[in-house]
């Protein structure tokens, strides 16, 4: 969507800057409309509507804005929303490679490219050189949910191979995620814990590693 061109560019660095920083506490969107708070010097309520990829209008009750500029609070929620749709579609493009894997090998490959392409490589690479632990931490949930799915986990060393890479690269993803980012990843855990979409056996194994390493952040 198309923004970027009506802030300033201070107001566009402040408005990125509250994003990474965890400021857009709400987020919600609706029939072409992203509603959302923002951490300020007090809490600020914005609103955006859009149409056609352009945003249409936008409102925020903080001073600045009601003096008709374009304020850092609604610039930060689009980094937000933004940044979300971005995981979203990288998630996409992944699922489609791993579709593909999925057609051309046996079992016994599929284990293998799982394991060493995307848990390994991929995940590596978004960590550390895109840095964007986020996408990371949805592919590896999403590898995990394959694998888990096809059965490719029958067996004993294989299930304790893949969840031995899978803790470390949850680890991995927390330690280099921002404040908000780390909460995203809490709340998948919690999520999970109330209605988990994996097997008996990778439900153990994430309720083990949040009692072990969340418990005391909520």
């Amino acid at each position: 969507m198309k923004w970027k061109r009506m802030f300033t560019q201070t107001i566009k660095n402040r408005g990125k800057n509250y994003a990474r920083r965890g400021k857009v506490i709400k987020i919600a969107e609706e029939n072409g409309k992203i509603i959302g708070e923002v951490k300020g010097s007090r809490i600020y309520h914005v609103s955006i509507s859009y149409a056609n990829g352009k945003v249409t209008s936008m409102t925020c009750d903080c001073p600045y804005a009601r003096q008709a500029f374009n304020c850092k609070h609604m610039a930060a929620l689009l980094y937000e929303w933004e940044k979300r749709h971005q995981n979203v579609f990288m998630l996409d493009i992944y699922a489609q490679q791993i579709e593909k894997d999925i057609k051309t090998g046996d079992n016994v490959w599929l284990y293998n490219r799982l394991y060493d392409h995307y848990l390994y490589d991929t995940v590596e690479n978004l960590i550390f050189d895109e840095q964007n632990p986020l996408d990371a931490f949805d592919l590896i949930n999403y590898v995990l949910l394959i694998a888990d799915e096809l059965d490719l986990l029958d067996n004993n060393k294989r299930f304790i191979e893949y969840m031995t890479i899978v803790t470390k690269d949850w680890l991995t993803c927390y330690n280099f995620a921002s404040k908000k980012e780390r909460n995203d990843i809490i709340y998948w855990f919690r999520q999970q814990i109330k209605k988990c979409d994996y097997s008996k056996c990778v439900e153990k194994e994430i309720n083990s590693f949040f009692e072990c390493f969340f418990v005391e952040e909520i």
